[in-house]
């Protein structure tokens, strides 16, 4: 009986001691991942040279005017925004973006160009809202884009984040071209071609927040998505912007810089 009794007294020491070292772990981690007030504009990109910042009701836009095209394109992609599609593309054209008064694509730069008028904020991504879609037809959220990957692994791409805006709630995207080498360049205002693009995926859904990137060759891609995931930071290294500029001494958002883990999603 004695020998029970102590038996039991050491085995509720343990589960106590247990218990203490999981609420220790809990508080560790709900530190690491306390609640940040993550906005659009904390994220924006900053850049070593002079972006014009277009902003729009529903995206903004980085414009580099000297390449006559968008650096960057920053949305927000919601849950409800995915499932309210209400309307398609129709009628609607490519036009100049009003707040552009130079330096600026036409339709006739792409014509007979051999590229795609490539969305950097999809079109689909706002068919919840006549106004919102007929928002991404601004040739400034416009990029020279192979109709090989425009049509292919980009669009799956695309529909891809839609899953995701749905399963996670609320996601910010982040998408642009890259120039790590000379493709020439198309119409009269000379609108640089990309070699390559990327897009940004960041889950602002407290408190599982995570990250992942994407590039792509500017050409025909026939492997699995899975296979251009890659982080923020190569981005950087590609694009030389630097994003999450707010949070260059926050550990936590440093550490999501670094994710490339397409498992999370």
């Amino acid at each position: 009986m004695v020998n029970g009794l102590k038996r039991n007294k050491k085995n509720i020491l343990i589960l106590l001691g247990v218990f203490f070292l999981c609420f220790i772990l809990l508080s560790l981690d709900s530190n690491n991942i306390k609640q940040r007030n993550i906005t659009l504009n904390q994220l924006e990109p900053k850049s070593n040279i002079n972006l014009t910042r277009l902003n729009h009701k529903y995206y903004v836009i980085g414009y580099n005017k000297s390449n006559c095209e968008a650096s960057y394109v920053c949305y927000l992609l919601t849950k409800s925004m995915v499932n309210s599609k209400k309307y398609s593309r129709g009628k609607l054209t490519f036009k100049k973006d009003y707040l552009l008064s130079y330096s600026y694509a036409t339709n006739n730069d792409y014509k007979k160009s051999g590229f795609d008028k490539g969305h950097m904020c999809p079109a689909n991504d706002m068919s919840w809202s006549s106004d919102a879609m007929a928002e991404t037809f601004y040739l400034s959220n416009i990029c020279p884009q192979d109709p090989k990957l425009n049509r292919g692994k980009w669009k799956s791409l695309e529909e891809k984040v839609r899953y995701w805006a749905n399963k996670n709630d609320s996601i910010l995207i982040i998408t642009g071209p890259i120039f790590t080498k000379n493709e020439g360049y198309i119409g009269k205002h000379q609108i640089k071609v990309p070699n390559k693009f990327y897009k940004i995926i960041i889950d602002i859904s407290y408190p599982t927040y995570k990250a992942i990137a994407f590039v792509m060759d500017n050409s025909y891609q026939e492997k699995d998505i899975s296979s251009y995931s890659t982080s923020i930071k190569q981005v950087e290294n590609l694009t030389h912007l630097n994003f999450f500029p707010d949070f260059d001494k926050d550990a936590f958002i440093q550490g999501l810089e670094k994710q490339n883990n397409i498992s999370l999603w």
